[in-house]
């Protein structure tokens, strides 16, 4: 045996893929202007945090929080991350642009750093797509989030992504992320999202991928 085939297969038998450890949510039952998320359960330091936030009004804004970077914030909609630097992964978001009803997600995954962020896709009716987007490097996460402004929406997905957060109770909004293992890097193509015939509110969707750190 070469040298060189020892030294790939060592590399590729010690290569770590992203992984969800866990996830916390919150949901404000009243309006408030601040977004108050637990710490998930087993985070470490080194693990990739990534927040999925909705406020009903679309209008509202999320300020900057300390240590956390924003990949995006429209509609009432935010996306940000950060690595934990300890096992402490809560956060308290502020919305101070609006006084609303306010919800999110904190999900985290160990081995793991943020790739790519696709294009929002919105509708009123019960079935959307969000946009396909290009992975940077092979063996990353596909994350899927998609957020209906009614009560008790259960969105459903295609059976290529598994749930990993779901909110259907009697408050509005209803989310869910989902997340799929690629192997190949590239253009994953569309992911469809439904919510089982719950139309006549808006529907949010969107992909974000994460990398192998």
């Amino acid at each position: 045996r070469s040298m060189l085939a020892d030294k790939l297969r060592m590399a590729l038998a010690s290569k770590k893929l992203p992984v969800f450890v866990s996830a916390a949510s919150q949901q404000n039952t009243g309006n408030s202007t601040v977004l108050s998320i637990a710490s998930p359960a087993g985070v470490q330091a080194g693990d990739l945090l990534i927040a999925f936030m909705m406020s009903s009004n679309t209008g509202t804004s999320f300020a900057a929080e300390a240590g956390w970077t924003e990949i995006s914030d429209v509609n009432g909609l935010c996306i940000k991350y950060k690595v934990a630097a300890d096992t402490d992964g809560s956060a308290s978001f502020d919305a101070s642009s609006s006084t609303t009803i306010l919800a999110g997600s904190i999900l985290a995954f160990r081995d793991a750093a943020y790739d790519t962020l696709g294009s929002y896709v919105s509708g009123s009716g019960s079935i959307i797509e969000a946009p396909q987007i290009t992975t940077s490097i092979a063996d990353c996460m596909l994350l899927g989030f998609a957020c209906k402004f009614a009560v008790s929406a259960a969105i459903s997905n295609t059976a290529l992504m598994t749930p990993l957060v779901s909110n259907s109770d009697s408050t509005s909004p209803s989310w869910k992320v989902f997340g799929e293992d690629l192997s190949a890097a590239g253009t994953t193509g569309t992911r469809w999202f439904d919510t089982n015939g719950s139309g006549g509110t808006n529907f949010y969707a969107v992909l974000l991928s994460i990398k192998p750190a």
